[in-house]
């Protein structure tokens, strides 16, 4: 646990408590630091476009995404999924499809009008269409399709014990932490939302002692090097965000 006595510190109460962070980020030219386990589709276009600036983003929040339909649509902000076709799977499953529907309707079609006249041949008739439903459903399960993902800003993805079993005995990480180029942080209540940062009734720290700051910023590397906490990879994320269709 980290405990500081702060020399110059300014407190922010009540609603629109996050208009600094909003001035600070905009204004930043090396570097932001998000920590938050929560954030809006908004809130994520700012790290995008300070991203595409060239300032270095990081952003640090958790799985509670899971389940949450709304969060998925954010998540999407951050990675991007890609496709890859194996073409050669694909023309051979679309070939052996087409000779298997071709020729259980021409036993479907023989046997119904009895062309076959001899009784072995409509043994054999009736007896094409259980090995083709197998083949065809074979055929179904072919892999055409493989993913790969690529996030469109660094982030780590803590797991979180509100909605992953396995990390059951860990605590979560609630805390709400901007750094913005090493110069000024903020603490406080207010996640990385339009509600934490506008509407809602939130309380924030502005710290602009540069050690302070560091202390901070030091903290929370500390976090993310942690080897006893889960973090979830890019692909493990990706799987619940995205659908991924084998063929």
């Amino acid at each position: 646990m980290l405990s500081l006595t702060i020399n110059e510190a300014y407190l922010y109460m009540g609603t629109n408590a996050g208009a600094g962070i909003y001035s600070d980020i905009a204004k930043a030219t090396q570097n932001v630091l998000v920590v938050s386990p929560y954030m809006s589709e908004e809130h994520i276009d700012i790290l995008l476009k300070k991203h595409v600036e060239g300032v270095h983003v990081t952003l640090v929040t958790s799985t509670d995404f899971e389940g949450n339909t709304g969060s998925k649509t954010i998540y999407r902000k951050l990675i991007t999924q890609a496709k890859v076709t194996n073409e050669q799977t694909k023309r051979y499953r679309l070939i052996g499809l087409v000779l298997m529907y071709l020729t259980l309707f021409s036993s479907v079609v023989s046997a119904s009008t009895g062309a076959y006249l001899e009784n072995y041949q409509l043994f054999w008739s009736l007896l094409i269409l259980p090995f083709g439903y197998l083949i065809i459903k074979l055929l179904n399960k072919l892999r055409v399709f493989s993913y790969s993902y690529q996030s469109n800003l660094p982030f780590y993805v803590m797991a979180s014990p509100n909605v992953d079993p396995q990390t059951r005995n860990q605590t979560f990480v609630n805390s709400k932490i901007y750094i913005i180029d090493n110069q000024v942080a903020y603490l406080g209540s207010a996640d990385f939302t339009r509600a934490g940062f506008r509407d809602q009734h939130e309380t924030l720290f502005r710290i602009i002692d540069k050690a302070t700051v560091n202390c901070i910023y030091q903290e929370i590397n500390t976090l993310l090097s942690d080897q006893n906490r889960l973090f979830r990879d890019i692909n493990f994320i990706g799987k619940h965000i995205y659908p991924e269709p084998i063929n």
